[in-house]
């Protein structure tokens, strides 16, 4: 935790650390769930794009938390069906987190200036997919009053796709048990991420019947009832994060080489999933097409990349 710029104490429990910025008034508190970055592969507090000191002293009128939680292989397998995995049965330890993130503002914050009963939650991205599980989740209820949710939102998985990534873990890493599994040092972790990109074939959140419910269907209803105020939309020039890493000269060429990259994404999609999925993938993009604002249907380059990019980010 931090009390103010000057004064700055670190406390960490596991894997879960909190940093706070604070003045002396009583204030509205903010959580930021931006600390997992691209699909909850990696990020952190520690990064200077999150550094909440900046926005601390920008907004004097409130009190802003940081969270890290656990990414890639630490937040989202399913060990249960493994050999000696069998007592590791809470999974979404990511959205764990960020919910004892939510608990320790409820105990805490007061003593930091902040008020428990006016917290806003908001994330982008990975942090808008956590901002919107938070709202579906009964593990959150009465945490938070307000949430932003910038350029993403929840889109669940079953909780087969958690065990689908614990395989996809084991294999890769030529373990047969979680005795070997957990017998894997970090640097030789570092060094089959760079291989096989686990963080990055993370299945992201899945409906656990605990953290995320089930019936989903009802869970939005109920988050529609809850009375928390939500705020969502995408964040303008956006596609200046993606620009930096496509290949090409001009941002004409960028946006070609983008398009193509997401192109490749649904090939692979589609190959991986059978006749009824691929069907199922085919009226997404049909759907995502047909939501495209008009001012931007008008170019037909523009309306394909952003129809791309709705079904990457839905599928």
């Amino acid at each position: 935790m931090a009390k103010s710029g000057q004064n700055k104490a670190a406390s960490a429990k596991d894997c879960i650390e909190e940093e706070t910025e604070r003045d002396d008034d009583e204030k509205e508190t903010l959580l930021d769930t931006r600390a997992g970055s691209a699909c909850f592969s990696y990020g952190g507090t520690t990064d200077p794009l999150y550094d909440g000191q900046s926005f601390a002293k920008a907004h004097d009128d409130v009190i802003l938390v940081t969270c890290n939680y656990r990414l890639g292989l630490m937040g989202f397998p399913d060990f249960s069906k493994i050999e000696g995995g069998e007592e590791y049965t809470e999974i979404n330890l990511a959205l764990r987190d960020q919910i004892a993130a939510l608990e320790w503002i409820q105990r805490n914050i007061a003593a930091f200036g902040g008020d428990p009963d006016n917290v806003t939650i908001f994330g982008e991205s990975a942090g808008a997919f956590s901002v919107t599980a938070m709202m579906l989740s009964p593990k959150a209820k009465g945490l938070f009053r307000r949430a932003i949710a910038q350029s993403g939102e929840i889109a669940p998985k079953p909780r087969e796709a958690a065990q689908a990534y614990a395989d996809f873990i084991m294999d890769v890493s030529g373990a047969k048990n979680m005795e070997e599994l957990l017998a894997i040092s970090g640097e030789e972790w570092m060094e089959l991420d760079g291989k096989f990109a686990i963080g990055d074939a993370n299945c992201l959140g899945v409906t656990d019947g605990d953290i995320i419910p089930e019936d989903l269907d009802k869970a939005y209803e109920e988050a529609a009832k809850s009375g928390v105020q939500l705020i969502i939309g995408s964040n303008a020039d956006e596609w200046n994060y993606f620009r930096a890493d496509c290949p090409g000269d001009t941002d004409q060429e960028k946006l070609v080489s983008w398009v193509q990259i997401m192109k490749e994404m649904v090939q692979q999609a589609c190959a991986q999933t059978d006749a009824e999925g691929k069907a199922a993938l085919e009226e997404l993009i049909r759907y995502e097409e047909s939501i495209v604002p008009e001012e931007y249907a008008k170019d037909a380059e523009v309306k394909e990349a952003l129809t791309l990019s709705g079904f990457v980010t839905e599928a």
